[in-house]
């Protein structure tokens, strides 16, 4: 009987925690939301919500997939600026980070991630953009100094 009475005081003190837990609440509100929107498919989220220049049209998409891997949020449902800073610590950052390098082939540091003002598929995508473009080499030229084209 004993303990039946601990179960149901720490079954209740457990959900009181649950209940009033900033991060807990954050999930729950952002899971509502998810709920209402309408899906958008990877097609439709560059030309939807990225300017011209801000990144190319696949990075974006490739971001929010991982993204998605490493949450329990459906890949159509994140948009570009959902800032999932709640869930940061919930996320194995580890994995997302070195998935993230192996995608796009980069070497995320620690003050990169740092650098990156929220979690969100466009703050990522702007750190992944900017690191690419550093690490690019060159395109060849000709002595004319005009492009020429990869053999």
């Amino acid at each position: 009987m004993k303990i039946l009475g601990f179960m149901a005081i720490f079954s209740f003190v457990m959900g009181v925690m649950w209940f009033f837990d900033p991060e807990w609440r954050g999930h729950r509100d952002f899971k509502r939301v998810m709920a209402q929107r309408d899906p958008v498919p990877d097609d439709e989220l560059f030309a939807s919500f990225f300017s011209a220049g801000e990144a190319t049209a696949d990075v974006p998409v490739r971001v929010r997939r991982l993204m998605a891997q490493h949450s329990e949020y459906p890949v159509e449902s994140l948009l570009p600026d959902d800032d999932l800073t709640f869930v940061w610590y919930d996320l194995e950052v580890e994995d997302l980070i070195q998935a993230l390098d192996r995608e796009f082939e980069i070497q995320l540091t620690d003050s990169d991630v740092e650098s990156v003002d929220a979690c969100s598929i466009r703050e990522i995508s702007r750190l992944i953009m900017r690191k690419t473009s550093m690490t690019e080499p060159p395109k060849p030229t000709r002595a004319d100094g005009t492009a020429s084209e990869s053999p």
